[in-house]
């Protein structure tokens, strides 16, 4: 063995770097383990395996052995080798780099179909954000076409109760027109009005259903406002005042003038409802009564006899001995030669007779 300070061969390193060397580095360097080779072999030195030694030198080294001893060449064998495991790590990177294409391939395949997947469902959520967009705006639609609907039902309900009111008032008033007036109903009145109250209020109860038979008027006497104030706040009845401030002469000193106020205040109302109103009769009242709830129906009654029987002056609704105790027959109806002074009928043909005296 030579020195190697002396510059002969270092055999030991040359074995150790190329045992060291892995089979890939050979792979990719084959002329370097050939030096290597030669290098050792010039002086015949063998390559001992040691404990580090990968098991692909050992198959080497034992492989040369053999070949020695067989007489084969051990560069040929150890070439022959070497090309096989170039061949297998080849095949073996091949079958590696193939993988991971595969590898690579799927999950690019996967990584595609998630994003497509992705992208539908995010296309799935604004089609689904489009649909419910849509389904609120016509959702909100049909809320206002109800409630048009709805307010178009009300209106044509109001109308339809409106065309029928103006019907059956249009056929009342027909009615009415056609319809002559059994007579009028006026209350005297002067100065009383919490009394006069109550007998409008009476006669109102009763009078609403027969209005055109029976007319109504509140003929006042003298100023007093307060039966002026009252009267004029109903509107079914039409008011007239008299008023009379002359002085009245009386045929018999110490005479009530009232007396004489009254009767010139009972034809001054007369007078209006025949001559300038033109009714057949007329029905008086004073203003401290409360008239029946057959009141119109007996004076309606009876104005049939009245216009067969001229003899008949007056129909009187007031008896006083009309109490229920001492009336035997309650259809009963007398004749009577005293003139009662309480609501009473008269005709315009008597008061024709009448008023002239």
């Amino acid at each position: 063995m030579h020195n190697i300070f002396k510059g002969g061969k270092d055999h030991a390193s040359a074995r150790y770097v190329y045992i060291c060397l892995s089979p890939i580095t050979r792979f990719l360097f084959p002329k370097g383990d050939d030096c290597l080779l030669d290098y050792l072999n010039e002086d015949r030195q063998s390559i001992e395996l040691t404990w580090y030694m990968p098991t692909i030198p050992m198959v080497l080294v034992n492989s040369s052995e053999e070949a020695s001893e067989r007489g084969i060449d051990p560069k040929e064998t150890i070439a022959r080798n070497v090309c096989d495991v170039r061949i297998l790590l080849f095949a073996v990177a091949a079958a590696f780099i193939y993988i991971q294409i595969r590898l690579f391939g799927t999950q690019f395949g996967y990584a595609n179909r998630l994003a497509a997947a992705v992208e539908s469902k995010c296309h799935c959520t604004s089609e689904i954000r489009l649909l419910i967009d849509q389904i609120s705006t016509q959702q909100k639609r049909i809320v206002s076409l109800e409630e048009k609907k709805k307010n178009q039902d009300q209106e044509y309900g109001q109308f339809r109760a409106l065309v029928h009111d103006l019907e059956r008032k249009g056929a009342q008033n027909m009615i009415d027109k056609l319809q002559v007036p059994v007579a009028a109903v006026v209350v005297m009145a002067c100065n009383r009005p919490n009394y006069h109250e109550r007998t409008i209020e009476s006669i109102l109860k009763y009078q609403c259903s027969v209005a055109s038979k029976f007319p109504l008027f509140i003929s006042q006497e003298g100023p007093n406002e307060n039966v002026k104030h009252k009267a004029l706040t109903y509107n079914q009845v039409t008011y007239m005042q008299h008023l009379d401030f002359e002085t009245v002469p009386t045929e018999r000193p110490r005479e009530l003038i009232v007396y004489y106020k009254i009767t010139s205040h009972c034809k001054w109302a007369l007078d209006r409802l025949f001559y300038k109103h033109n009714f057949t009769r007329a029905i008086i009242l004073e203003d401290d009564m409360e008239i029946s709830p057959d009141f119109f129906d007996y004076f309606e009654a009876a104005a049939t006899p009245m216009d067969k029987d001229r003899t008949i002056m007056a129909v009187s609704s007031w008896n006083d001995n009309g109490q229920k105790q001492f009336v035997h027959d309650l259809k009963g109806l007398y004749r009577s030669d005293l003139f009662p002074g309480l609501g009473w009928m008269l005709t315009k043909v008597t008061w024709d007779e009448l008023s002239l005296k």
